[in-house]
């Protein structure tokens, strides 16, 4: 919560408290409990807006997007390739990716701990180190099983460490920017497939898919270079605000914050305590207390993780069963929806979620998803190369107006300071979904021999989502400011309840 005094006259002032959901709430208080609420202002984050480094971080970010976000949906040709090779039915190909897609958004918490506890450098530069070296092993595979633990679980492990914290830093350098600081970092996917797919194709023709991967970790190898880069602008918390007058601590007689005391009692914790302290650790408590994010958090499991993600790769390999064109040629396709999809994601960066605005970035959100949807179910009817290509550039722009608005919506729900965490807990979602989306889709290959049945499940459940997000939001947004007014409420009053008992004992 960011706080501002705003002076009215010697004797009273007015506590302005920005909220999130983009509201701000006033409070009259007297002028006395000044000198308990000016720690309060030192834990506002300041951003920047500006500046030769700031946007070095975004274009860091938009890096290590082009390998996260757009390797996935780049990996069409590798998938064709081993399932080729090795033999392997659409079911166990469809396994790797979805691993992959688990690992990389399941363990986004664990990114939010140890960003916590080590920064964002560290985090960043860890990941990219495990996915150059699951890259690396795989050119040493030589069967499904192997390849499950190096491409799967290595390079989704790697990816998860580089998510959600090379996105939720971009929050922490802007504020008035934000929306064009993030449409520019979450463009990197859209590079991704527009450059990845056609070079991964090209690889594959000239040096086998084995060799292929060597070269990947050595390209991914430079995101360590961008996790330099990553060093946080928060300005440091008080970990105990003092008095003007006597410096004594302030006691704040709250369950949820630990005391610290000279004497170090021993308590023994019960199951149920240490499974609370594990939520408060990894912020599980944002899906309770904030419902409209609970909503998206589904949403972008079900809609976007077993909806979407598997989507740019089923696109390749309907095209190639299909037999629309040669290898190389329908690998264009994905590149023509990595162009629209970065045209989606900079049409984006005027949009600034406020409640003020007809088409807010959930409106964005949730009719992009709908309208997706909607045209991947009727593409099964295409049968042509030109209209499958529109079909990709139509889809790819839809999806490219999707995905910068998780950023603004996670921002506009939580706060600036909570993206990092709120991100990692719904990639945690996006992962279920994963493990559900790419298999279920690989089953309906099997059963009918056909990708059909697998374009009806995507196209099915990202405009069900779609639907069911534009109409349960907004009621679920009133009821979180609500909840807000309550809080921040309680706050003040607790404040000048302690200022008022240390005026009384002075």
């Amino acid at each position: 919560m960011a706080s501002t005094v705003l002076d009215l006259n010697s004797d009273t002032y007015v506590l302005a408290c920005k909220a999130p959901l983009h509201a701000k709430i006033y409070y009259i208080i007297p002028a006395s409990t000044l000198p308990c609420l000016s720690h309060m202002s030192e834990n506002i984050i300041e951003a920047r807006d500006g500046g030769a480094y700031c946007w070095f971080v975004v274009m860091a970010s938009c890096y290590c997007n082009v390998f996260v976000f757009g390797f996935f949906q780049a990996s069409g040709p590798f998938l064709v390739a081993i399932q080729k090779d090795l033999n392997l039915s659409a079911t166990k190909t469809s396994w790797l990716l979805s691993l992959l897609l688990t690992m990389q958004m399941m363990l986004g918490p664990i990114s939010n701990v140890t960003t916590s506890k080590c920064g964002y450098r560290v985090t960043v530069f860890t990941g990219a180190v495990l996915c150059a070296l699951g890259s690396l092993l795989s050119s040493f595979a030589r069967n499904v099983t192997f390849l499950y633990f190096s491409f799967s679980t290595l390079i989704g492990l790697g990816h998860a460490l580089i998510a959600s914290p090379s996105l939720g830093i971009v929050a922490l350098y802007f504020d008035k920017w934000f929306a064009i600081a993030n449409a520019i970092a979450m463009s990197g996917s859209a590079y991704g497939i527009l450059v990845l797919n056609p070079l991964f194709q090209a690889l594959i023709d000239n040096f086998g898919w084995q060799n292929a991967f060597i070269v990947l970790s050595g390209i991914q190898l430079q995101m360590c270079l961008c996790a330099l880069l990553f060093k946080n602008p928060m300005h440091s918390f008080n970990s105990s605000p003092t008095t003007e007058k006597t410096g004594e601590p302030y006691v704040i007689n709250d369950p949820n914050i630990p005391v610290q005391n000279d004497q170090y009692q021993k308590t023994t914790l019960s199951c149920k305590e240490i499974f609370v302290n594990i939520l408060h650790m990894f912020d599980c408590n944002l899906l309770v207390k904030h419902k409209a994010f609970l909503l998206f958090s589904v949403v972008f499991g079900l809609g976007v993780g077993a909806g979407y993600q598997g989507l740019p790769a089923y696109i390749f390999m309907q095209a190639e069963f299909l037999h629309l064109a040669s290898s190389l040629k329908i690998s264009l396709l994905v590149s023509i929806f990595g162009v629209f999809n970065l045209v989606g994601r900079i049409a984006t960066m005027p949009l600034k979620a406020s409640k003020n605005r007809i088409f807010t970035s959930s409106h964005v959100f949730g009719c992009s998803l709908f309208v997706a949807g909607v045209a991947t179910i009727i593409s099964v009817l295409i049968d042509t190369y030109v209209l499958f290509a529109f079909y990709a550039s139509f889809v790819g722009l839809f999806c490219g107006l999707l995905f910068p608005c998780i950023s603004l919506l996670t921002a506009e729900y939580l706060s600036a300071e909570k993206v990092t965490a709120g991100m990692s807990i719904a990639f945690l979602w996006n992962g279920a979904g994963s493990l559900i989306g790419p298999n279920v889709a690989g089953f309906l290959y099997d059963i009918s021999g056909n990708y059909n049945n697998s374009l009806y499940w995507y196209g099915t459940t990202m405009a069900v989502c779609g639907l069911a997000f534009l109409i349960i939001e907004p009621l679920l947004i009133q009821s979180d400011r609500n909840s807000v007014e309550e809080e921040h409420l309680v706050e003040i009053t607790k404040t000048v309840a302690r200022s008022s008992y240390e005026t009384m004992k002075e």
